[in-house]
């Protein structure tokens, strides 16, 4: 049990260093312009719809779903290039503009 709760602990370690970064042109570009711009296209990415399934065994269980909610990451991507926003998680710089950890999105496709 203990060897499991180190794996999970260094998992979510991993998970949580992973940089999103995003790149932008446009001089006036700023971090509060990338949290807004991805707020409005998270709101166009976003369908109504959800799963839950699972699995059961004598070692364990293991449960799997999303909520009602779920992020199309194409639409995503689509709408903040047209804004001029570019991921680009090696990019350091005066354009690059990592997304802090806690607001990381992790969409589908």
């Amino acid at each position: 049990m203990k060897k499991v709760a180190i794996i999970f602990a260094g998992l979510i370690l991993t998970k949580c260093t992973t940089n999103v970064v995003f790149t932008n042109d446009d001089p006036s570009a700023s971090m509060q312009g990338l949290l807004n711009d991805r707020y409005e296209c998270l709101q166009e990415a976003t369908v109504s719809g959800g799963v839950i399934s699972g699995a059961a065994s004598s070692t364990g269980a293991t449960i799997n779903g999303r909520s009602g909610l779920t992020c199309n990451g194409s639409v995503l991507r689509s709408c903040l290039a047209a804004r001029g926003w570019l991921r680009d998680d090696t990019a350091v710089g005066s354009n690059a503009f990592p997304v802090p950890s806690g607001a990381v999105v992790q969409c589908s496709r």
